[in-house]
């Protein structure tokens, strides 16, 4: 792992020689999103190998410096160029070292290999959250306050993470009252430790952005969520039920190889082609080297007698193959979601 961290760190290094050439806006965009991927990684990394934490904290982190690189190079690949030359050449097989390190480690942890079927989020549970969580918002005092009408410390969240002390040695809470920010700059970076951000509810501190990649930006900093469907209801919207045979709608498409979606035990409306799924651009690209399940789902959209025959694809008939996509066993969440609050079914069971 410390050769790893050194490749990293020169790679770094010789990567922010070039920064003040001139670039063209999507370049540019590339060219710091992979900068600031590399010293998140070698902060990764340095965390990982001087660890005191559990097991799952350092599988976190190398998985985390493992997707650094994946995206860094997903950027690069938007662009053309000398930079990207540049770049793809500072970058090389640092994927594959982070890959060793994830599997050595596993491998010495008593991790088997196919417990890496997602990306481990561990954490300790702090009473403080707990605490802070229980407590109304009106009893908190809270370390800086964002009011649009300028009855607050700030008026932008972006101006209370900029006024947040870096490495705090304590939590900051940020208490964003109700009002509709429309911010597309929101990035809480590797040095802004311990935030905690509070709002006065759903429906009444909404934060929204408009960011895409007609922006001149690549998809890493464009909005973008990632979610596990487990005991949903997939329906359309109450304004969309009149027109909904005229979409045709589907469970999800492979935007990249290795795809991965499951869904498990939710109702899935009838407005859900019977194919189930969809090809990306009409292509056959990554249809054998995605992961797409269905669990015992019910509901007039849910029959996979007509799903696609993709290699990829596959109806799961086994308990134990659809318990590595439970909260349980996919985040790891029993063991750091009870510290937040937050409602969350841990294992298959309604």
């Amino acid at each position: 792992m410390n050769v790893t961290l050194q490749r990293f760190g020169k790679a770094l290094y010789f990567s922010s020689a070039i920064r003040n050439i001139k670039m063209s806006s999507l370049v540019r965009s590339a060219y710091e999103d992979c900068l600031e991927l590399l010293g998140d990684s070698v902060s990764h990394l340095s965390r990982s190998l001087n660890s005191a934490g559990s097991t799952q904290d350092v599988l976190t982190w190398l998985s985390a410096a493992l997707t650094n690189q994946d995206t860094c190079t997903d950027g690069l690949a938007e662009v053309r160029g000398p930079v990207r030359s540049v770049m793809e050449e500072r970058v090389r097989d640092l994927g594959k070292l982070v890959s060793n390190c994830l599997a050595i480690y596993g491998a010495a942890s008593g991790v088997r290999s196919e417990d890496f079927s997602g990306v481990p989020i561990g954490n300790r549970r702090r009473m403080l959250e707990r605490v802070l969580l229980d407590t109304p918002v009106s009893a908190i005092k809270a370390d800086i306050v964002v009011s649009k009408d300028g009855n607050g410390s700030v008026k932008t969240i972006a101006e209370a993470i900029k006024k947040a002390p870096e490495y705090g040695p304590r939590r900051t809470i940020i208490y964003v009252k109700a009002g509709r920010y429309e911010e597309n700059n929101l990035k809480v970076g590797r040095k802004k430790t311990n935030l905690m951000f509070i709002g006065d509810g759903k429906g009444k501190t909404i934060i929204s952005g408009g960011k895409s990649i007609f922006d001149n930006m690549t998809t890493f900093h464009t909005a973008s969520f990632g979610i596990s469907i487990h005991a949903c209801r997939i329906i359309a919207a109450s304004d969309l039920v009149p027109v909904k045979s005229n979409y045709p709608t589907f469970l999800g498409r492979p935007w990249k190889p290795f795809s991965r979606t499951v869904v498990m035990l939710s109702h899935i409306g009838d407005h859900v082609h019977p194919r189930g799924w969809l090809e990306w651009n009409t292509s056959n690209f990554a249809l054998d080297t995605l992961y797409y399940g269905e669990y015992l789902n019910y509901g007039p959209g849910s029959a996979v007698g007509q799903r696609v025959k993709w290699l990829g694809y596959r109806v799961i008939n086994s308990t134990a193959e659809a318990n590595k996509f439970t909260v349980a066993q996919f985040i790891f969440g029993s063991s750091w979601l009870p510290s937040t609050g937050v409602a969350f079914l841990a294992g298959l069971s309604l």
